[in-house]
């Protein structure tokens, strides 16, 4: 038995890493379609209604809903970096004639993204993105797109930053979120990369690739804390031999005793000649 569950256990890794890799791929395309007919549709674009599934199936386009203030923060916590010198303000008719404007760039960067062309599909999203930066639920696929760009082109602090910004004009935006996760866990800020799979699984429960990250990132974050705690120690170690030098004096000249009745420590002196004696 123990075999059969090592088996399924591995597989479930290998089908979990494959989701993940496809995701890192996939883009948000249905806005796209909700609004390039007529400027009164505009209003549907952030309800995902086709998911991109008029696109190949690695690819979705979604169009991401406006951030309504507080809604963000039952979803996913936002990277905040001056996002309010971002957005400009815009009228109703100069906004949906905008919008069609980035819609298009943004389908010739899908087009771009598909070839592989990261960089050139990079910088037409983020021509959609200038063009149309309002505070708009319509305007997130334009900066998950672009995440998606940084992402495959390792630019993963930009990749993590304008997730934020899609999350943050369409809470959940559970692509987004997936997608920071995986850029977190490569800048090896696992607790937060922890904190948005555990998000996208309050909505997708069935999403292996987040399932599997919160069964293996919690053993990777406490060895990573006591790397950080050993690398910390070393530091204070070398710091207090510079200091105790001049004084003929070392580090090991204190020993850190603990008391088993109640957990703290003291300090102890041991003299280089009790040192040598032991």
């Amino acid at each position: 038995m123990e075999d059969n569950n090592q088996i399924v256990d591995v597989t479930e890794e290998f089908e979990a890493a494959a989701e993940a890799a496809q995701d890192d791929t996939q883009l948000d395309d249905n806005d796209a379609d909700s609004t390039t007919s007529s400027s009164s549709t505009a209003s549907s674009e952030g309800e995902d209604e086709g998911d991109g599934e008029d696109e190949e199936e690695e690819f979705h386009v979604s169009d991401d809903s406006e951030d309504d203030d507080d809604d963000g923060d039952d979803a996913a916590q936002v990277d905040d970096k001056n996002t309010e010198d971002m957005f400009v303000e815009m009228d109703d008719d100069e906004f949906q004639t905008r919008l069609k404007e980035s819609l298009a760039l943004k389908d010739k960067g899908n087009t771009l993204f598909k070839d592989k062309d990261y960089i050139a599909a990079l910088d037409l999203y983020t021509q959609a993105i200038d063009n149309c930066c309002v505070r708009r639920p319509e305007v997130a696929a334009f900066f998950n797109n672009r995440a998606a760009c940084h992402f495959q082109l390792e630019d993963y602090e930009n990749c993590a930053q304008d997730c934020s910004h899609a999350i943050e004009l369409k809470p959940p935006y559970v692509k987004a979120v997936s997608r920071r996760a995986q850029a977190y866990e490569q800048l090896e800020k696992l607790e937060d990369a922890l904190q948005d799979y555990e998000e996208v699984l309050k909505h997708d429960p069935g999403n292996k690739p987040a399932r599997q990250a919160a069964k293996r990132l919690p053993a990777q974050i406490k060895e990573q804390q006591e790397k950080m705690k050993e690398e910390m120690f070393a530091k204070l170690k070398d710091l207090g031999n510079m200091c105790l030098r001049p004084f003929g004096l070392s580090t090991d000249n204190f020993k850190m005793v603990q008391d088993p009745s109640t957990g703290s420590y003291s300090v102890n002196f041991v003299s280089n000649g009790d040192k040598s004696s032991s």
